[in-house]
This record gives C-alpha cells, sequence and structure tokens, in this order.
C-alpha cells in the first residue's frame, strides 16, 4: 500500500472519523475547517458561560468514530453509553395521544391495506399520500409549519421531520402482518416498541464542544493536520477540481468533501440545488436545582396548537437542561405560551419540571433536507466523482452513522 494524501473538507463528525480511519490506515490527513473549532452542527450552545446541547445528537456505539477512539483512555471521560428514552405528543388528528416508547406520529384512525396500492414514491407528498385520506391531509397541514414544498422535497426526509413511520394505533394486528410480509408496508408504518431489546447509543458527559476538545487532541496526537478558520474555495481548471485555502492551493491525492455541497456542485456545473431549509428557533434553560438528576429524554412533538417540534431535556454540567426545538415561520413564537405548552407535554410523560430563569434563546437555519431535484445532482456527482478523486460526504443519507460509512466504503473502494 502507498501512502496517500487525503484532505478532508470539514471538521465535523464524518471529517474527524475519516481522518482517524485514513490514519489508522497510514496515510497524511489534513482536515480543514472553516470555523474556530471542529465539531460541525453537534457544537454546543453559549450564554453566558453555560452549555446547553443543541439538540439530540446521538452516537450510534457500531458507528465508525465510536469503534475508532472506544478503546482509548480518554473515552469513558467524555461518554456515557446509556440506553435512549424517547417518546411522541401527538394532536394534529384530533385527540391527543402519548406514546412512551415511539418517537413518530400516533394516529386514532383506522387503517385498512385497501387505504395503499404499493408505488415508487419519489416526493414527500407522495409519501404521505399514502396514507388514508383524513390522516394525510392533517400530516400535510402540519407540515406546512416548515414552509417548504412538498412535492419538491425527497421523501427520505420524512425521517429528519419525525414522521418516517406513522402508527395507527387501532390498527396493530393487521400492521405487524404488513410489515412482515412487505418492505414498502414496513417503510410506512410504525408499531410502539413495547417488547423491543432497549437500544443503547453513545452520549458526551458534558456536551459536543468538551467531546470535539479531546477528540481535537486525540487527531494531532495521531499527527492529523487541522487547520482552523481554513475557508476552502473551488475551482475547475482543465477539468480537474483546484481547492485552495488562503489564497494556496490544496496539495492532495484525493479529497473528502464532508461539508456543505453547494459549492462543488456549482464548480462542476451539474446544476443550481435547491438547498431547502428550515427555519428553527430554540429555547433552552436549566431546570430547578431541586430536581434529582434526570435521565436524558426527547419527546417530538406534533401539534396543531403549537409551533414546539421537539423537547429533549439532559443532565450536563452537573446541571438538569432542557432545549426546545421550534418551527419559526411567519408568525413569531409566542415563547412564554410555548413554555406553557411544553410543561403541558412533560405533565402527561409526568414530569414536573420548574423551567429556571434565564430563558435563552437563539434562531438556526438548518440544511438537513434535500429536493428530489437535489437528490438527482447528488447522484450524477457520485458518478462523476470517481474521475475527480472527490469523495462525497453521503449528503443525501440519514444520520451521522450512514455518513460516516459512505465515506468509509467510499475509501475501501480506492484499493490503496
Amino acid at each position: 500500500m502507498k501512502k496517500k494524501t487525503f484532505a478532508i473538507i470539514g471538521g465535523g463528525l464524518s471529517g474527524c472519523s475519516s481522518a482517524l480511519y485514513l490514519k489508522s490506515k497510514g496515510h497524511d490527513v489534513t482536515i480543514y475547517e472553516k470555523d474556530n473549532s471542529i465539531g460541525g452542527v453537534t457544537k454546543d450552545l453559549k450564554f453566558d458561560k453555560k452549555t446547553y446541547l443543541n439538540g439530540p445528537h446521538y452516537l450510534d456505539p457500531s458507528s465508525l468514530l465510536i469503534k475508532l477512539i472506544k478503546k482509548e483512555k480518554f473515552f469513558k471521560k467524555i461518554i456515557n453509553t446509556k440506553n435512549v428514552l424517547y417518546g411522541s405528543y401527538t394532536d394534529i388528528f384530533g385527540e391527543e395521544n402519548i406514546s412512551n416508547d415511539f418517537a413518530h406520529p400516533v394516529s386514532p384512525d383506522k387503517f385498512k391495506k385497501k387505504n395503499i396500492l404499493p408505488i415508487k414514491i419519489k416526493n414527500l407528498l407522495e409519501r404521505i399520500q399514502q396514507y388514508p385520506v383524513k390522516t394525510s391531509k392533517k400530516l400535510i397541514s402540519w407540515c406546512l409549519g416548515f414552509e417548504n414544498e412538498l412535492i419538491k422535497i425527497h421523501h427520505e426526509c420524512s425521517h429528519v421531520l419525525g414522521f418516517g413511520r406513522l402508527h395507527f394505533k387501532n390498527s396493530d394486528k393487521e400492521i405487524i402482518t404488513l410489515k412482515k410480509k412487505s418492505i414498502f408496508f414496513d417503510n410506512l408504518l410504525g408499531i410502539p416498541n413495547i417488547n423491543r431489546i432497549n437500544k443503547e447509543f453513545c452520549i458526551p458527559k458534558n456536551g459536543y464542544n468538551l467531546f470535539f476538545k479531546y477528540i481535537k487532541k486525540h487527531l494531532e496526537n495521531k499527527k492529523v493536520k487541522i487547520e482552523l478558520f481554513a475557508k476552502v474555495s473551488i475551482k475547475k481548471i482543465d477539468n480537474k477540481l483546484v481547492l485552495s485555502s488562503s489564497k494556496k492551493e490544496i496539495k492532495a491525492d484525493y479529497f473528502i468533501w464532508a461539508s456543505n455541497p453547494v459549492p462543488l456542485i456549482d464548480t462542476l456545473e451539474i446544476g443550481k440545488l435547491d438547498n431547502p431549509v428550515i427555519r428553527t428557533e430554540i429555547v433552552t434553560c436549566d431546570l430547578n436545582e431541586n430536581e434529582k438528576k434526570i435521565e436524558t429524554r426527547y419527546i417530538q412533538v406534533f401539534s396543531k396548537k403549537s409551533n414546539i417540534f421537539r423537547i429533549y431535556f439532559y443532565n450536563t454540567h452537573k446541571k438538569n437542561k432542557i432545549t426546545i426545538e421550534l418551527m419559526l415561520n411567519k408568525n413569531k413564537n409566542d415563547i412564554k405560551k410555548e413554555l406553557r405548552f411544553a410543561q403541558k407535554i412533560l405533565s402527561k410523560f409526568n414530569y414536573d419540571f420548574t423551567f429556571k430563569s434565564p430563558i435563552y434563546k437563539t434562531k438556526q437555519i438548518r440544511h438537513i433536507l434535500y429536493t428530489v431535484n437535489d437528490y438527482n445532482k447528488f447522484m450524477k456527482f457520485e458518478k462523476m466523482s470517481k474521475n475527480l478523486n472527490v469523495i462525497s460526504g453521503g449528503w443525501y443519507l440519514i444520520g451521522s452513522k450512514a455518513k460516516m460509512n459512505h465515506i468509509q466504503n467510499s475509501i475501501v473502494k480506492l484499493n490503496l
């Protein structure tokens, strides 16, 4: 095996795991990160020197990054491996439904196989319309809060919006039979995990900023170079891609683009990406100090009465804390009203939390969706990439584990 040089664009979970994997194979690696620290979208929120988690970013114990660091001495210092608690609150279908073991919408409607004819689904609207008419209309209405045209969004994005599967609570027997017989129905329908084997995940003990501080030190100990404040520009010259940072050309045998794909796709003239976004408002605070240390949990919310999308509570830095994600649309959020509604939901799960002042809030733009048009361009890039010495970050894949695996598999296929 000949030693090769790799330049990784983006210092998030995928970029860091790729760097460690390549180093384990004896290659030279440099990470180019445009911000002042690595961590990507998992970076913690900071207010008045306090740290809050930016949503439930869990790490699968079988993911590439965890497998590469779990034997290191620092691992147990920064990671808790525990069973993940979750749940959902649904009122968009009329009645309130509380699920302690299902993180997707729960419908009171009756499901019958004749309601659905298996087809090849392309967009999110088609996916939703596979459900009974009464259910699909109400789910479509709820989705309008994200301010995107459902007919354009790729159907796989249902997972990042929290409704990868629906539970029709009065049709369990029929649904269990359908899920066993058909992949099509298995992908659309869900059953609460009443008898599940609890799924363990790895969660940083005191936030992702500290986690990535250890990861950065580990990378540097492995002789991975890390360039911060390194915004990368890209040009196409004589059918070759030329990448530069700080006006200096980046010399490498291979490039891994584990960052926003827009500049790369634009440069290759594949066509302009639609690049849809979701605007959110994050509200966070400490919980009452008298409460015992709480177990980490998230609750997905599907409500016509509130813009709350997800409630996430946890203990970090020896404090009980909560992070609430809200849709941010044309109607400005009434934070006091939303917090009262959050407490109402929590009480239905038998939590009696008191939100402690100050209440912090921040707005975010999230690039978690892609259109059918974008997906086709990503596939076109995958075909072109073999001749460009560029590996994609698996931008169309859901979850950090899938993205890490994609990059690892792409490296293996190079047969270095």
